[in-house]
């Protein structure tokens, strides 16, 4: 689903900022496990991976892995 770039942890925002794509306004968020995340870029319907997430900290809740 996709999640607002403002809902993100700082080091995701940075890393955007210092790769030009600070102009984004929200980012995918594919699960892989009830923890794991791959972070992507959605345009015309395709993904451009951005992160592998294995902690769930670019958009951190309260979550654990089972």
């Amino acid at each position: 689903h996709l999640i607002p770039v403002e809902r993100l942890c700082k080091d995701a925002l940075k890393l955007l900022e210092a790769n030009h794509l600070d102009d984004v306004t929200s980012l995918f968020s594919l699960r892989i496990t009830q923890v794991e995340r791959v972070w992507a870029i959605l345009e015309h319907n395709v993904a451009i991976l951005l992160w592998w997430d294995p902690k769930h900290q670019v958009y951190p809740m309260n979550i654990t892995d089972n």
